[in-house]
């Protein structure tokens, strides 16, 4: 069995093409030794599919622009309706290797 070492921080951190989510991610990036790797979070199936694939038993922090949060999460718990998403606002997804798929909600605060 694999675990996840949820202390040490994301494995990988991905960002949009827009300047405003790479800043956002960039000091946490560089303080663990990271590169921020851009990504098209409007291709929902294929970033999804390449994040699952390359990153499977890791944590991945995924910066990205308000209107494609609810679709990369829909995508990931395999349910639709999210809605009422706020600005700041942070999902975590939990995948297990077997059982449901966890989504919580909170909002972000510095």
């Amino acid at each position: 069995m694999e675990y996840v070492d949820v202390v040490a921080g994301p494995n990988a951190i991905y960002a949009t093409q827009c300047h405003r989510t790479q800043q956002t991610v960039a000091p946490l990036a560089k303080r663990i030794g990271l590169e921020v790797q851009i990504a098209d979070p409007y291709d929902v199936v294929g970033f999804m599919k390449h994040v699952l694939s390359e990153h499977r038993h890791e944590i991945v922090l995924i910066a990205t622009d308000a209107d494609m949060l609810a679709p990369l999460v829909e995508e990931l718990h395999g349910k639709e309706g999210i809605t009422d998403i706020a600005v700041n606002e942070v999902f975590t997804v939990v995948i297990p290797t077997y059982g449901k798929v966890k989504t919580y909600r909170s909002p972000y605060s510095e």
